[in-house]
């Protein structure tokens, strides 16, 4: 059987994009969009892991949510949609054996706590999340 969107969460299609990149406005339109449609499958997965955990797909999740932190108005968006069990120590039981993850998490929640730093431009707008 083959695996799609609908069967398994963590398969992402790339679809081509809709317009030129030397279109500036369609091409930050398309990453605002891509944006949100990652962060609502990763915090749809979070939802999900509050009542069947799994530390395995839980270290997946931070570490994508780390990725998407490295980028400033991802970072910004981030402030305002970081599921809330991964703000308030929901997992921390889950997580007490494994620093790497534990490390990732603490990375990212630090990452947005830096407001204002490194901000080189306007950052999403609007309530992405």
């Amino acid at each position: 059987m083959r695996a799609t969107a609908r069967t398994n969460p963590l398969i992402i299609y790339h679809s081509p994009p809709l317009c030129s990149i030397k279109n500036e406005k369609c091409t930050s339109l398309l990453s605002v969009q891509r944006f949100y449609a990652v962060s609502t499958v990763l915090s749809n997965m979070v939802q999900n892991l509050v009542t069947h955990p799994s530390v395995r797909l839980l270290k997946h999740i931070v570490r994508c949510y780390l990725r998407l932190s490295d980028n400033m108005r991802a970072r910004e968006a981030l402030r305002q949609c970081l599921p809330d069990a991964l703000q308030d120590n929901t997992f921390a039981v889950a997580l007490k054996d494994d620093a790497t993850v534990t490390k990732w998490l603490s990375s990212l929640l630090f990452n947005i706590s830096q407001e204002g730093v490194g901000q080189g431009g306007g950052g999403v707008r609007g309530g992405l999340c």
